[in-house]
């Protein structure tokens, strides 16, 4: 029984490397790629975050409309009463 063949071709440069070697390369590599994904994940974090306080912000407009708008409805009221 054969053993099936990989079909990612090997970088003649790493076949001469050690295993030390290789696993330092490994190594180095995964330590990149974890500080580009930390990287990435504040990014997206900050502009989550914007999104958020401009969402709040335009709720607390709107609710600050809104007590306005009861107000201004109260005092109709009162004139009508009072008319």
């Amino acid at each position: 029984m054969t053993l099936p063949a990989s079909h990612m071709p090997i970088d003649p440069e790493a076949r001469s490397l050690s295993t030390r070697q290789l696993l330092t390369r490994l190594i180095e590599t995964v330590s990149l790629l974890v500080a580009k994904e930390v990287e990435l994940a504040r990014a997206e974090f900050k502009a989550d975050l914007k999104t958020e306080l401009r969402t709040v912000t335009l709720l607390c407009v709107a609710a600050v409309l809104a007590v306005f708008g009861v107000s201004m409805i109260l005092v109709a009221a009162v004139f009508t009463i009072a008319a």
